[in-house]
């Protein structure tokens, strides 16, 4: 095994309230009778603390959908965490973003409020997740928009205490469009103008709790360099004036253990070309790094590393070395600023966690990592099923009697949807998924085999124009992998989905992240008007596998659409991304469906583990892979990404214009005229940017409308594909 993969779990002691150290090894919990509460939606885990000796149950949101109490029996008194969207880098040596804004009531933490929550049943408590705001434009004479937006605020809907955490501020830009944005952690100042620009500021909470500080500001421009953005634990540092002349590390993130007890620090392989997992898995609301000015020799960080990686620009190297990274979706973080003539990165997604205890668990696990939720009913085995969901980064440790026959399923990260051109992107491809069975028998293992690296593959990041070099950052996805003892092979990695075809791609969809020969990502779909042909799958349908190609774009003259992304579920077509796959039945706990009614023709849906495809009912759940949609040209709507045939705008249910079937990002139309009202600084397809794929949907993003005028912007826009989404591990035995 891969030692330098990862560092051993650690405990923390009373971080947000909360000891380390705990594991869900244990049955029951003393002295707590508990909430009382039965509810279900979100991806639901549950754990003992054992520095207080009691069970908790949480239920963690990373796409809006609701939380509904089906009864309440003892005093219904519930903890949350609530974080904004992070805010997004700035180009064109661009300053990083703000965190998203930080609210909760669990005790320990400098933003936290003292006001207990109860909740009644049966009721249904509508959860929103704030969008990542995207990153600035690098093409100042054209669309002089250079600093990084805003991220979308984030949601608790109870009926009568609301909780709102404010989108982090986008960082500034170049020249005279470097003023920063506030927001719920402030953003940095950017470079290149000619005077000093203040940092962004913190902005009070929406509903006056005290305190009413979400987070904190960002740092200012002392020049050359730019300022990193605030985060949830500390404010953005100063800028190096060099030399060189770096940005300043973005602000840490808050360490918080409401999710689960355990903390795990986590690098990627040294040998493979996989990017290294950028935070930890239970540090939220890190600021983004500022731009460097000048050469440097690595990107600027906060310091723990945090969600939001920052950018940095040697003037000599490609382009793909100046922009900023994107912070990963589901933790807040800002996004990285770019170096000198790139472009920021986006900010990543809010979340919302709910937890409460319950006095005992549900069923003994056998072994620890990631959420650790019970489902009886799973038809894994006649006792159920215990199913360990991995979101981010982490560890599966087993004891060493355990002696189990896993069942696993994991996707890649999605690849990014095209940008525009001459032309309009194709769809993004979804990660590869994998599946299947394994032994593991703990008393056969040497004892450094007892504890195995998880990890999740990170998104395709968004994609933009780019001249002259068509070298224009990563926009394919990363591979998931699960560390089953000696698995660093291919039994168990399941690859990232290839871009879209665009700009700078020679008008292609590009195959999936390839590091592994067989078991390759989806390809994205081919640029509009070229012909293009998509990127490819896997060459034969495999036993325990599933990746498809991607669509060709229209040829010219023609209808100019994009070709969709390929889809774990089937290819992409002309727009349309491919299709996704449903959840073997073992992982489909009902409780974790999300909202009323699965699919685009139905209400909508979300939060749950999984997300809404062709069906009814729970068979419309539980849904992953969907390709990216193409752009559509010349007139009407964006298709939904995932298969569906149908457009994308749902007034009903603005998550709808966000991700379509399966997760996969929607294309976009031309016809903003059309649009639905919703915020300008969202990154669906409201101002011609292509739509994000779910987060750990493994969904590829959809394509960007072409450069043309329009209501929203008369002198024409510069559009980036929509990110990919992150992708996702399960591993699950015999309750």
């Amino acid at each position: 095994m891969n030692n330098n993969w990862f560092k051993k779990e650690k405990p923390f002691a009373t971080i947000i309230g909360m000891g380390g150290g705990a594991t869900s090894l244990i049955n029951s919990a003393g002295g707590n009778v508990g909430a009382g509460i039965d509810a279900s939606g979100g991806m639901i885990g549950e754990y003992v603390d054992t520095e207080s000796g009691e069970a908790y149950k949480t239920h963690v949101f990373t796409s809006s959908g609701r939380l509904t109490v089906n009864s309440v029996a003892g005093d219904g008194e519930i903890e949350y965490l609530v974080i904004g969207g992070g805010g997004g880098g700035g180009s064109i040596t661009g300053a990083g973003g703000g965190a998203g804004g930080l609210r909760t009531n669990v005790p320990g933490n400098l933003f936290s409020s003292s006001s207990p929550i109860t909740v009644t049943g049966p009721s249904n408590i509508p959860i929103t997740i704030g969008y990542g705001g995207g990153q600035g434009a690098n093409d100042p004479g054209t669309y002089p928009i250079t600093k990084g937006q805003n991220g979308g605020d984030s949601v608790f809907g109870h009926p009568t205490s609301p909780v709102t955490a404010s989108g982090g501020g986008g960082g500034g830009g170049y020249g005279p469009y470097t003023g920063s944005n506030p927001g719920g952690s402030g953003a940095g100042g950017g470079g290149g103008g000619a005077n000093t620009e203040p940092a962004g500021s913190t902005v009070a909470s929406p509903d006056g709790i005290s305190p009413t500080a979400q987070g904190h500001a960002g740092a200012p421009w002392p020049d050359p360099g730019t300022g990193g953005g605030g985060g949830a634990g500390a404010a953005g540092p100063t800028t190096n004036a060099g030399p060189p002349a770096r940005g300043g590390g973005g602000g840490i993130g808050t360490m918080s253990l409401i999710e689960g007890p355990t903390v795990t620090e986590m690098w990627s392989p040294t040998s493979g070309d996989e990017t290294p997992a950028s935070l930890s898995p239970f540090i939220y609301a890190g600021g983004g790094g500022g731009g460097a000015y000048e050469n440097v020799p690595e990107p600027n960080r906060g310091q723990p590393i945090t969600a939001g990686d920052g950018g940095y620009g040697p003037t000599s190297v490609s382009f793909a070395t100046r922009r900023g990274y994107d912070a990963m979706d589901g933790y807040g973080g800002g996004g990285g600023g770019s170096g000198q003539n790139g472009v920021g990165g986006a900010g990543g997604s809010g979340i919302v966690i709910v937890r409460y205890k319950t006095g005992s668990m549900t069923a003994t696990a056998k072994a620890t990592g990631g959420l650790v939720n019970f489902y009886p009913g799973s038809p894994l085995s006649p006792t159920g099923a215990t199913i360990h969901i991995f979101r981010g980064p982490g560890v599966f440790t087993i004891p060493a009697t355990f002696n189990e026959t896993c069942e696993y399923w994991m996707i890649g990260g999605g690849g990014a949807g095209g940008a525009y051109s001459s032309s309009g992107g194709g769809g993004g491809g979804s990660g590869c998924a994998r599946y299947g069975t394994t032994p593991v028998n703990g008393p056969t293992r040497p004892a450094g085999q007892l504890t195995m690296p998880i990890q999740v593959g990170k998104s395709g990041g968004t994609y933009g124009n780019d001249t002259p070099s068509s070298d224009f950052g990563y926009s394919k996805g990363t591979p998931s992998m699960i560390g089953f003892p000696g698995s660093y092979a291919d039994p168990w990695r399941a690859s990232g989905g290839g871009v879209g075809g665009g700009a700078g791609t020679g008008g292609n969809g590009m195959p999936g992240e390839d590091g592994n020969p067989t078991y390759v990502g989806s390809g994205g779909g081919g640029r509009a008007n070229d012909n293009a042909p998509g990127g490819t799958g896997m060459p034969s349908p495999q036993p325990d596998g599933s990746s498809y190609p991607g669509g060709n774009g229209d040829p010219f003259p023609g209808p100019g659409n994009g070709g969709g992304g390929g889809g774990i579920g089937g290819a992409g077509g002309d727009m349309f991304g491919g299709a996704g796959l449903r959840l073997p039945d073992t992982f489909c706990n009902p409780t974790m469906i999300g909202l009323e009614g699965p699919g685009p023709g139905g209400e909508g849906g979300g939060g749950g583990l999984g997300f809404p495809g062709p069906g009814s009912g729970a068979a419309g759940w539980f849904w992953f892979g969907g390709g990216g949609a193409g752009e559509q040209w010349p007139s009407g709507y964006g298709p939904y990404g995932g298969g569906s045939t149908n457009n994308w705008y749902r007034p009903s249910t603005p998550q709808g214009a966000m991700y379509g079937w399966a997760g996969g990002g929607n294309g976009n139309g031309p016809d903003q005229a059309k649009s639905p009202p919703g915020p300008v600084n969202d990154h669906s397809p409201y101002y011609g940017m292509g739509g994000n794929a779910a987060a750990n949907s493994g969904g590829g993003g959809g394509g960007a409308l072409k450069n043309i005028p329009s209501p929203d912007n008369p002198d024409g826009g510069f559009f980036f594909g929509g990110k990919g989404g992150t992708g996702i591990c399960l591993i699950a035995y015999p309750q």
